[in-house]
């Protein structure tokens, strides 16, 4: 990232996010390019942005691998988030606060039922 943002999971890795990464994350439903999408409570979509974004150091660790050593104590896992969210914001220029994007006013939310 850049400025490089380095995370420990196995060992200390650099994130590194380019058109490649993106599309590897598209590959997997994830729009780094939408931040209205983050998801930094998935622990889905954490592995998968930090599994694409350590993809260009050498002897990447595979999806599964990054799983194992995403941290299941919620202070780790929050550090985390914040680590990843802050070098986010520096290497794809987002704002500091991101909007969550609102349902449009006739669509139904996902607890109400249409009728």
């Amino acid at each position: 990232m850049n400025p490089k943002t380095v995370v420990t999971l196995d060992r200390p890795r650099e994130l590194t996010f380019d058109g490649n990464s993106l599309i590897e994350l598209e590959r997997l439903g994830i729009n780094l390019l939408s931040p209205e999408t983050y998801n930094l409570t998935s622990p889905l979509w954490m592995r998968s942005v930090l599994w694409a974004g350590q993809l260009r150091t050498p002897k990447p660790l595979t999806l599964e691998q990054v799983g194992k050593y995403l941290p299941v104590n919620l202070d780790k896992y929050t550090a985390l988030a914040k680590q990843l969210a802050a070098g986010l914001r520096a290497d794809l220029g987002l704002p500091k606060k991101i909007k969550k994007r609102e349902p449009k006013p006739n669509t139904p939310s996902p607890t109400e039922t249409p009728g």
